[in-house]
C-alpha cells in the first residue's frame, strides 16, 4: 500500500519525517548533553571532596609548636586548613588570633574571636582578649558587645574573675567616656554578683567614683573623635562627643553632632535628654522655649526627670509659675534625690506664697549637696583603711558604715544596703 506524503502516518511511520521533528530532536540532543555536563560537574565535585577529605589535616599541636618557634606563614596555612574543615574549633580559632595579634593586626584579631562559638569553652574569656582588640582598633561597639560577654552570667560557661572584672572596668569607663551611667551601674552590678569577696568593696567604690565623677572632656573628644572616625555608625560616641564638645566651648560643633544623633533616632530620649540639659545650662531661653516647642510627644511625657525639669525651667522662664511647679514636682517624683529639682521647685513655691514647703525642700535640697560634697573624701578614707595593715577592724567597718549613710541620704539604696552587708563581713 502506498502512503501518502501529505498523511499523518508519514511522519508517525517509516515515511518521510514531519518538518517539525528536527528541531525537537536537536533540543533533546542538547538536553541530554547538558544533563550529562551537570552530572560530569558534580562529579568531578564529589571527586574532589572525596580528595580533600582524604587529604591529612594538620593537627593543632603541630601548630602551637611551630608558633612558639616563630614560623608564622606555616602556622597559617595550618590553621586555616583546620578551620575550613572545622570552622567551629575554637582552639584553632584563638591560636589563628594569636598570630594575627603578634603580626599587629588587632582589628583581624579580634574578628576572628569574634567567630568563636558561644558555647565553646572560655569563650567568655577569649571575648575579654576580643574586647580589648576591637578598642585598640578604636571599634567601640564591637568592643563593648564582647565585653558584655564576658561580664554576663553564665553558670555553664564560667568565667577567670579577674577577667569580668578587667571587662567591667573597661565598660565603666566607655560608658562614662560616652555619658551612658545607667549603663555603667547595670555592668557594675553584674560584676559584683561575680566578684570575689576580696574584690567588691574595690566594685562598690567604683561605682560610687561613676556616679560623681567625669571624664576630662578634651580626653573625652579625643577617645570618642578617634571611635567616630573609625566606625561613623557609632551613634553613641556621637551623643557623647557632642557634651564634650559642650564643655570645651565648642557648641557649634555640638549643636551639630547633636542634629546627627536626632536625624538618626528622633525618639530618643537620650539625645533629647542631652540637648535640653545643654541649653539649660546655656541659659538661652528662647533657644530652650523652640527646642521644647518641637518635642515629640512621646518624649514630653516619657516621665525622664531631665526632660520634664526642662519643660518646668521653660514655664519659669515664661513667668507661669503654676505650670512650673508641676512639672518640677513630676520631676522630682521621677528623681526624688535631685539636688537641683527641690531648689528650683523651692524657688517656685516661694514664689507662690508656699513658704512651708519652700523651706522643707530647699533645706532637703542643702542636705543632699553635702552629703554629695562628702563622697570623695570619705572614698578616700576608705580605700586608705582598706590596704593590709592600714587599720584596725573597727576602722574599716566605720569608713564603710559612713559611705552606706552617705549613699542613703542621696538615694543610693541598693549601695547603702550592700556597704552595710560588707561591714558585717569584714574580717
Amino acid at each position: 500500500m502506498s502512503v501518502d506524503p501529505a498523511s499523518p502516518l508519514a511522519v508517525a511511520g517509516t515515511g518521510h519525517p514531519a518538518a517539525s521533528s528536527a528541531p525537537a530532536q536537536s533540543g533533546r540532543n542538547w538536553f541530554t548533553l547538558g544533563g550529562t555536563l551537570i552530572g560530569l560537574i558534580l562529579m568531578g565535585v564529589g571527586i574532589w571532596r572525596i580528595i580533600d577529605d582524604l587529604r591529612p589535616v594538620p593537627e593543632l599541636g603541630a601548630m602551637e609548636s611551630l608558633f612558639r618557634r616563630g614560623k608564622l606563614d606555616e602556622v597559617e596555612t595550618g590553621l586555616r586548613s583546620i578551620l575550613g574543615r572545622s570552622p567551629e574549633y575554637g582552639s584553632a580559632r584563638r591560636l589563628l588570633a594569636q598570630l594575627l595579634a603578634r603580626r599587629g593586626d588587632k582589628l583581624a584579631c579580634a574578628r576572628e574571636l569574634s567567630k568563636i562559638p558561644r558555647w565553646w569553652p572560655g569563650k567568655r574569656d577569649e571575648a575579654f582578649i576580643e574586647g580589648q582588640s576591637y578598642l585598640d582598633s578604636k571599634h567601640a561597639q564591637e568592643a563593648e558587645q564582647a565585653y558584655l560577654t564576658c561580664v554576663q552570667d553564665d553558670p555553664l560557661h564560667p568565667a577567670d574573675p579577674g577577667r569580668v572584672s578587667s571587662a567591667a572596668r573597661s565598660l565603666l569607663t566607655l560608658y562614662m567616656t560616652e555619658e551612658r551611667l545607667p549603663e555603667a551601674q547595670d555592668i557594675l552590678w553584674q560584676a559584683y554578683a561575680q566578684a570575689l569577696p576580696e574584690e567588691l568593696g574595690a566594685i562598690l567604690n567604683m561605682q560610687m567614683r561613676a556616679l560623681v565623677e567625669r571624664i576630662e572632656p578634651k580626653e573625652v573628644s579625643e577617645v570618642l573623635g578617634g571611635y567616630l572616625a573609625a566606625d561613623a555608625t557609632n551613634w553613641q560616641a556621637r551623643r557623647g562627643l557632642a557634651r564634650a564638645e559642650e564643655l570645651l566651648g565648642r557648641t557649634t560643633s555640638a549643636d551639630a553632632l547633636l542634629a546627627q544623633c536626632l536625624k538618626e533616632r528622633p525618639d530618643s530620649i537620650d539625645a533629647w535628654r542631652m540637648r535640653l540639659s545643654i541649653l539649660v545650662d546655656r541659659n538661652q531661653p528662647e533657644t530652650l522655649a523652640e527646642a521644647i516647642r518641637v518635642l515629640p510627644g512621646s518624649i514630653a511625657q516619657a516621665g525622664d526627670g531631665v526632660i520634664l525639669e526642662a519643660q518646668g525651667i521653660d514655664r519659669i522662664n515664661a513667668g507661669e509659675f503654676k505650670p512650673a511647679q508641676e512639672f518640677l514636682e513630676a520631676a522630682l517624683k521621677a528623681d526624688p534625690f535631685n539636688p537641683d529639682t527641690l531648689y528650683r521647685l523651692a524657688s517656685v513655691e516661694q514664689r507662690l506664697g508656699l513658704a512651708e514647703e519652700a523651706e522643707a525642700h530647699r533645706l532637703e535640697s542643702q542636705k543632699i549637696r553635702k552629703a554629695r560634697q562628702a563622697i570623695p573624701e570619705a572614698l578616700v578614707t576608705f580605700r586608705n583603711r582598706e590596704r593590709p595593715g592600714a587599720a584596725k577592724r573597727e576602722e574599716r567597718i566605720q569608713a564603710m558604715e559612713e559611705l552606706a549613710t552617705i549613699c542613703e541620704t542621696v538615694g543610693w539604696d541598693r549601695l547603702g544596703r550592700e556597704w552595710r552587708k560588707l561591714a558585717t563581713r569584714t574580717p
